[in-house]
């Protein structure tokens, strides 16, 4: 009896080699859409929660700090209600996290 044994043609094998990479490419990719996605919510929390303190009223009662409002008074000394580096340290951090999510998206 004699047994043929079908080889793969060079067509099927490069099909066969274009389907694992396209896995293995998607897999990743995958992977990567994760990782932003990720990031992306990260940066959300991080920038709801700088607006909640910035919005919120201070320890004494007083008016917030506020994310445009002035640091100063009228008579242009800082105002001594709130933190005025804790004020500036949190609307950057909150203008950084705005840019780096639109070059996200």
């Amino acid at each position: 009896l004699l047994l043929l044994i079908r080889t793969e043609t060079r067509a099927e094998r490069l099909y066969k080699t274009m389907t694992e990479v396209n896995t293995m490419t998607i897999a990743a990719l995958r992977k990567t859409l994760a990782s932003l996605d990720m990031k992306k919510k990260s940066l959300e929390s991080e920038g709801e929660a700088i607006i909640s303190e910035l919005t919120s009223r201070t320890d004494g009662g007083g008016e917030p700090m506020g994310m445009n409002t002035p640091l100063v008074d009228r008579d242009g000394y800082p105002r001594s209600d709130i933190d005025i580096f804790r004020a500036r340290t949190l609307r950057r951090r909150l203008a950084e996290i705005k840019t780096d999510r639109s070059t996200m998206l």
